[in-house]
């Protein structure tokens, strides 16, 4: 539609959307001074002059009295419900071409098939990043295994006739741990990884004999507790270190007279220890492989060793476990350990009992069922928070 005033001419473009949505777009020469479009108001059919003259030629010239002239033509729509419906302006006094060229803007994006964010209908939301650590805040396993030991003193010319060697290949097991780290969610990194660790474990008791007429009742208990930390890598690595105090015994009871005549020189040991570690622990998929080795500073180590002058006792361990993650937070760990004890002695000439020195070795293997609490592994979690407005 062209309209014609002073000379210069103005086209308006009414365009209609898919959606049924109406938009106008008016081009005014730039030397116009005013110029009125009809727009047919719903439900009206007589239509409404729109003052669009610029501000600027309003304040330098006062508009002219309306013309006799022919009105301009008013454009007709077929169908009343496509008439454009009369709409608010987000600004007020906002020009209405102006919000015609806006609403054309949204009707090019519901003709290109892309739909406007739609406004929350409740409180603002925003999202934000939880950091969590790798480590359970909680942990507790039970389980069993086999346990096998062997103990022999170093060989040498000197030594007298009444040691005793001892092995044993399999001892059944029962062991049980827990760990507990109440830090774990914690944002502050020196906190959330330290922790208290402990495990309990005993061999049920087992007959072993000597000679084939010596029987004795042997058993053996172990346990340790202590502090540990671990330090979180990512979202797969982890490394902890940390101390413990910790025992272990191996018993002999006499069941007959005959084993009660050498039961004194039967390798029975309670060795008490702190033992300082290192390990570290690797999640991949729905397992994790984790390994630790450790020293034992052992104070002392029962009867066997109050038989011999200037006992010197040091030992080591290794531990490997392989952890298949199960539903409801189980998971079933396979694991095997190490412990080897060495000693060296300084007998006198008369003394009852001579050696040099001895050399212990326990070897456990175990299958336990864990139920853990707490992330398994480090990651970034999105949480929806209220947000004021």
């Amino acid at each position: 539609m062209n309209a014609k005033k002073h000379g210069e001419s103005a086209v308006v473009f009414i365009r209609q959307s898919k959606s049924g949505k109406t938009s106008i777009v008016i081009a005014i020469g730039e030397e116009a001074e005013k110029l009125q479009v009809a727009i047919p108001a719903a439900g009206d059919g007589a239509a409404k002059p729109v003052d669009i003259t610029p501000q600027t030629d309003r304040a330098l010239e006062p508009a002219p009295e309306p013309s006799a002239a022919a009105p301009l033509p008013v454009t007709k729509f077929d169908n009343p419900l496509a008439a454009p419906k009369p709409r608010a302006s987000a600004q007020k006094g906002l020009p209405v071409a102006l919000e015609s060229r806006a609403t054309d803007k949204a009707s090019e994006s519901d003709e290109d098939g892309v739909e406007p964010p739609a406004a929350p209908s409740g409180p603002h939301e925003r999202m934000a990043k939880v950091k969590t650590t790798g480590q359970h805040w909680f942990e507790i396993a039970a389980g069993a295994g086999i346990l096998s030991r062997s103990f022999g003193y170093s060989e040498s010319g000197a030594n007298s006739t009444n040691l005793r060697d001892y092995s044993i290949a399999a001892m059944p097991l029962l062991e049980a741990s827990a760990s507990f780290y109440p830090a774990a969610g914690s944002s502050s990194p020196l906190l959330r990884g330290l922790g208290v660790v402990g495990a309990l474990g005993f061999a049920l008791t087992t007959e072993s004999v000597n000679d084939g007429s010596s029987r004795f009742n042997t058993s053996s208990r172990r346990w340790h507790a202590g502090l540990d930390y671990a330090f979180t890598f990512g979202k797969a690595a982890q490394l902890n270190s940390g101390v413990s105090y910790g025992r272990q015994r191996f018993v002999f009871e006499e069941t007959n007279a005959q084993a009660y005549q050498i039961v004194k020189e039967a390798p029975d040991v309670n060795y008490r220890f702190i033992r300082p570690h290192l390990g570290a622990r690797y999640t991949f998929g729905p397992a994790a492989l984790s390994m630790s080795v450790g020293y034992l500073g052992v104070l002392a180590g029962g009867k066997t060793y109050d038989r011999f002058r200037e006992v010197q006792l040091d030992g080591i361990d290794a531990k490997a476990s392989l952890d298949v993650n199960l539903p409801l937070g189980l998971s079933l760990v396979a694991a095997a350990d190490y412990r080897r004890i060495f000693s060296s002695f300084e007998p006198q000439v008369g003394d009852d009992f001579v050696a040099g020195g001895a050399l212990e070795q326990f070897i456990t293997s175990t299958l336990s069922l864990r139920y853990a609490l707490g992330a398994q592994a480090s990651s970034d979690t999105k949480v929806s928070t209220p947000q004021s407005r």
